[in-house]
């Protein structure tokens, strides 16, 4: 892909937001483990917030007993596999913290779709609103280099274009954008772009 121009923001403060969960005393009280516990609530309450299908949820396995220790989780999803770091940090009051390392979900898809299309069309000169910037109307999964595909459309022509936007620090929200230099063909990608 030939990049005609990044736009640089850091707008998105929201960008994939930690949750901090309460109330896993019930479950580890129960003889579950603060890992199976995890497991659970990401395959239930946080796919469901998510909009996700989870289909299996899995977790390192924590010392029972630690407090401030972070651990890693997964989950296959219709998306793709979601990864999630989770820290305990007080195994008495039961209070987790789950930040899911490669979601954004759908309002910070578009808040992203919002800030990239404002940013770009002060770069080229074109007044680009966020309907002229296609990210999906869903969540979306970061690819392992930090990226997504959108589409952007020019004004005007309607002539729509192969976009990627990386997230370069998530906790920053900076994101750069890059555009393909040709249009896409009808029906497929931009000419001369490979899958």
């Amino acid at each position: 892909m030939q990049t005609i121009l990044w736009a640089v923001g850091t707008a998105l403060r929201r960008l994939l937001p930690a949750i901090v969960i309460g109330g896993l005393a019930l479950l580890t009280a129960c003889g579950d483990s603060v890992d199976h516990a995890v497991e659970d609530l990401i395959a239930t309450e946080l796919a469901q917030d998510y909009g996700l299908t989870a289909t299996e949820s899995n977790c390192e396995h924590p010392a029972q007993s630690a407090t401030n220790v972070t651990f890693t989780c997964t989950s296959e999803t219709q998306l793709g596999v979601v990864a999630w770091n989770a820290t305990v940090a007080d195994l008495e009051q039961a209070t987790i913290t789950l930040d899911p390392t490669n979601l954004i979900g759908r309002e910070e898809v578009q808040d992203l779709e919002a800030e990239a299309a404002s940013r770009l069309g002060a770069e080229v000169g074109l007044p680009l609103g966020p309907e002229q910037f296609d990210c999906g109307d869903g969540p979306r999964v970061l690819g392992v280099d930090g990226t997504i595909d959108c589409i952007v459309t020019e004004p005007g022509s309607g002539q729509t274009y192969d976009t990627t936007i990386e997230i370069e620090d998530r906790i920053s929200g900076r994101f750069s954008v890059r555009v393909a230099q040709t249009p896409r063909q009808p029906g497929g990608n931009s000419a001369g772009l490979t899958n």
